[in-house]
């Protein structure tokens, strides 16, 4: 199940923000802008769900990949997708 960052308020996600380490602080905070970015274009697909866990994982992935701008691998992953989906459909 993908996080719903929706669903919870400033202070669980400033607590959330809190536990993470110096690493992924850093690596959180070097992707902002493109996370910005992306995330207005990009963001309804990420919080739809399809309802099939296998399908919604990997959704979720590609929407990572195109939040921090690393488009190579949201097309392989969108590969992956595709080919799952119609194994499954």
């Amino acid at each position: 199940m993908i996080m719903n960052f929706k669903s919870y308020n400033e202070i669980e996600l400033i607590e959330m923000l809190n536990r993470l380490s110096v690493e992924e602080r850093k690596i959180l905070f070097w992707a902002l802008p493109s996370l910005k970015e992306y995330h207005t274009q990009f963001g309804e697909i990420y919080w739809n769900e399809y309802g099939w866990i296998d399908i919604d994982l990997l959704r979720g992935e590609i929407c990572h990949c195109l939040f921090f701008g690393s488009f190579q691998a949201a097309m392989t992953l969108t590969n992956h997708f595709l080919e799952n989906l119609l194994k499954t459909a």
